[in-house]
């Protein structure tokens, strides 16, 4: 069998262990190219084969007369404006062919390679696990650091590499947290689970064979708070500035309910209070993905139109406006104005079309 190209590889593979196998050995591969103090500067699915034993190999840069538009969306963004090729770009474009790898789809699609070079420049993809829902929160983590539109906060391959080598291959499917039945056999059978007791060899008759479960049960896990009472906690930690406080209570929190929406709309709020914008607004929209009741959360709004602000980095601000685009929150509307006419003239070049988007649909939402 002849060496398989990475678009075919992307497309055909239903394995998620080996997709994460492939953009590992990708990444890794990138990694000993620049330990050898080489800089690709061209990495694109036609630079990539997986060959019939499995390896992933990378061709040389292809000739300097090849258009750039063959690597539509896979260029960094610094590259894609003329830049010289780095070490810092060349992670960008491994980390968006392991997105091509892990969702088969790119992270930068488009109508068109222009449209694509466009999406590379000024949008975020949006969360892995919303196009591959396989891949775990690590690896999510790990593609999306490395595919930050600013060099000095990219990973270089080697730890893009190996964060990918260290997460899950697989995300494990979210429990039920929601007892949907009261019976103490159901209890005791949970309990005999976890703690491998025979409950039966205790003699007891099913009602206290039920108390006992129940009983040990309470004792050995964590008592889970209601959503709005641990929300209110967190908002007043944030608010007294223990921003250290409220991380460590929402990490509590996630150990007990892992993969919660709500934990991870907290995550977000979090984020946001110690300044990381991309890391907030990425839990926000997969938050609101799992559930889109989120979307009326007095936090996550009023962070969306901070983060929309003219003070703030362009890539922020077009993230903001997107998502504010889709909460279509009324209250908005002066921010997103306010931070179109800051950008004057230039500001297409900032934010794209996101901020008139945003506009107009708010403006259809709102009440007359």
């Amino acid at each position: 069998m002849p060496p398989r190209s990475l678009e075919l590889v992307a497309t055909t593979e239903r394995d998620p262990c080996e997709r994460l196998r492939i953009a590992r050995e990708l990444a890794e591969s990138v990694a000993r190219l620049h330990a050898s103090g080489r800089v690709h500067g061209a990495l694109a699915p036609g630079r990539v084969v997986v060959t019939d034993a499995g390896a992933v190999v990378v061709l040389p840069p292809p000739p300097a007369f090849e258009s750039p538009l063959r690597r539509a969306g896979f260029d960094a963004p610094e590259v894609a404006r003329g830049g010289r090729p780095t070490h810092r770009s060349d992670a960008f474009s491994a980390a968006a062919l392991a997105w091509l790898v892990l969702s088969g789809r790119p992270a930068f699609d488009g109508d068109g390679p222009l449209a694509r070079v466009q999406r590379a420049l000024f949008s975020d993809p949006g969360p892995l696990r919303l196009a591959a829902p396989s891949a775990s929160r690590e690896v999510e983590e790990a593609v999306a650091a490395a595919l930050d539109r600013r060099p000095r906060r990219r990973p270089s391959a080697a730890r893009l590499a190996e964060a990918l080598g260290a997460a899950r291959s697989v995300a494990p499917p979210a429990l039920s947290r929601r007892v949907t039945s009261t019976s103490p056999w159901l209890v005791a059978a949970a309990l005999q689970a976890l703690t491998r007791v025979r409950l039966a060899d205790l003699d007891l008759t099913p009602a206290r064979a039920g108390l006992v479960a129940l009983a040990l049960l309470l004792a050995t896990v964590p008592f889970v708070r209601t959503d709005a009472a641990l929300s209110r906690e967190i908002g007043s930690l944030l608010e007294r500035g223990d921003v250290p406080g409220a991380r460590r209570r929402v990490d509590a929190a996630a150990r007990a309910r892992p993969d919660d929406p709500v934990i991870e709309k907290l995550r977000g709020d979090v984020a946001c209070a110690r300044g990381a914008a991309s890391e907030c607004l990425r839990r926000y929209r997969v938050a609101l993905a799992s559930r889109p009741g989120l979307r009326d959360d007095p936090a996550l709004r009023l962070n969306a139109r901070r983060l929309v602000q003219p003070d703030e980095a362009c890539s922020t601000r077009r993230s903001a406006a997107h998502l504010l685009g889709e909460l279509r929150d009324p209250e908005a509307l002066p921010a997103l104005e306010r931070s179109r006419r800051a950008g004057g003239l230039l500001a297409f070049l900032c934010t794209g079309d996101a901020l008139d988007r945003a506009i107009t649909a708010t403006r259809v939402a709102a009440p007359r």
